[in-house]
């Protein structure tokens, strides 16, 4: 009757050992947006699309300022970000107060962390990398030559506020809401992304970068803080 402790000791690691697995076997997935990434960049397509989009306008970033593009998916879809991340912080302040709500205080909080991390790591690394945007450029009517040191565009700030919630794929417990938290995530980020290089304020891979850096944190911070229903046998 003695070993009874010990099966319950190791089915639990197991279970917890199974469930990070499985989220952190969606890392990789990471490279895809890198690969294409690297690829745009290192090819004639981050500047052949970005040639295409300014001849297009007429030869000038005509969307920068539109009110659509600028006022709309811009600055008001940055400041939604800003909002729907301050709900999530204040519905997981509510999980302490709601007592049915407490299986969704993890979750939020994760949540939370996820986004913050994102887009923190994104705008450090706009600072710390030094390019231009494409406006900046002489080749797109600016004053700047790429590889001078000097800008602040890469990643993609605003695409990272959109792709930040990709992070949403690990907050519901079943997998069909998981893939709309997903689809949310990505959609979010393509939005934002398209509006930017329409204004002429990055580059495909700039936008391809955030969104492979934004799904690493994601994957990273839910392996390193599983829910009970991800460690569940």
């Amino acid at each position: 009757m003695l070993p009874a402790p010990t099966t319950m000791q190791t089915t639990v690691p197991d279970a917890r050992t199974r469930g990070a697995a499985r989220t952190w076997a969606l890392l990789p997935w990471a490279l895809l947006p890198a690969a294409l990434a690297a690829l745009a960049h290192g090819s004639t397509i981050d500047t052949a699309l970005a040639d295409t989009l300014f001849a297009w306008e007429g030869h000038r970033w005509a969307l920068a300022d539109n009110p659509i593009a600028r006022g709309l998916l811009h600055d008001a879809g940055q400041m939604a970000s800003k909002l729907a991340w301050l709900g999530v912080v204040l519905a997981w302040a509510a999980t302490h107060a709601v007592g049915c709500w407490r299986r969704h205080r993890q979750p939020l909080a994760r949540l939370a962390v996820s986004v913050l991390v994102a887009t923190a790591l994104v705008a450090t690394l706009k600072q710390l990398m030094a390019v231009h945007c494409p406006w900046d450029l002489v080749r797109y009517g600016g004053t700047a030559m790429a590889g001078d040191g000097g800008g602040a565009c890469f990643p993609a700030g605003h695409a990272a506020a959109g792709y930040a919630w990709l992070a949403l794929a690990f907050v519901p417990a079943t997998p069909s809401r998981r893939r709309i938290g997903l689809a949310a995530g990505l959609g979010a980020g393509l939005v934002f992304g398209i509006d930017q290089q329409l204004r002429g304020a990055h580059f495909l891979s700039h936008d391809l970068w955030s969104a492979a850096l934004c799904w690493m944190v994601a994957v990273v911070v839910a392996g390193l803080w599983p829910t009970p229903s991800e460690t569940a046998p």
